[in-house]
């Protein structure tokens, strides 16, 4: 097992989607299916990084990166969750974000070494965008929701754009477990 000093800062990605999914589950008015759902996955997910913890198992690489990946996908979600709710819980919006979600994260755990190029060393406009989210993500979500208070209609969709990003590149980011030394080809 190698160790890496900021490995224990991991754990802080479980606190951080927990949150986050309390936002979705409370948004626009709390709901007792959603509430039962979020406590099922905080228990399980607050067990998993209890086991961890104390084990230590955030010292290997591979499984520091299975975790991150599971809450990080975790908060986008939580995020398709406060897109789908605020937006009515229409059966139709619901299917179609599950389809979303599951493409973009297919396609970027695919295609990941192409997107972490185009947000480490972009070569186009849309790379500029994708890199801009990925820095500031936790602050696009907040945008979407203060955005919300002036335009209470515009910050589910904001927060599931958002969402959606950060997901293509949360899913891309697997390259570094895989290969801690990749770096993208510079031309």
């Amino acid at each position: 097992m190698e160790e890496k000093p900021n490995s224990r800062a991991v754990y802080y990605m479980y606190f951080v989607s927990s949150f986050f999914g309390l936002l979705a589950i409370l948004t626009p008015e709390p709901s007792r299916p959603w509430i039962t759902c979020w406590l099922a996955i905080i228990i399980v997910g607050g067990i998993w990084t209890l086991i961890g913890f104390i084990q230590k198992l955030d010292q290997n690489r591979h499984w520091r990166g299975i975790y991150g990946l599971i809450q990080s996908n975790l908060f986008s979600v939580f995020g398709f969750v406060f897109f789908y709710r605020g937006t009515g819980e229409k059966l139709w919006i619901g299917i179609l974000s599950i389809l979303v979600f599951v493409t973009i994260a297919g396609w970027a755990f695919k295609n990941r070494r192409l997107v972490l190029s185009e947000i480490l060393s972009p070569k186009r406009k849309i790379s500029l965008i994708l890199r801009l989210v990925a820095m500031g993500g936790g602050g696009g979500v907040l945008a979407g929701l203060v955005l919300g208070k002036a335009f209470p209609s515009l910050a589910p969709v904001m927060i599931g754009l958002v969402s959606a990003i950060l997901l293509l590149v949360w899913n891309s980011l697997w390259v570094k477990t895989e290969d801690p030394d990749w770096e993208p080809e510079v031309e």
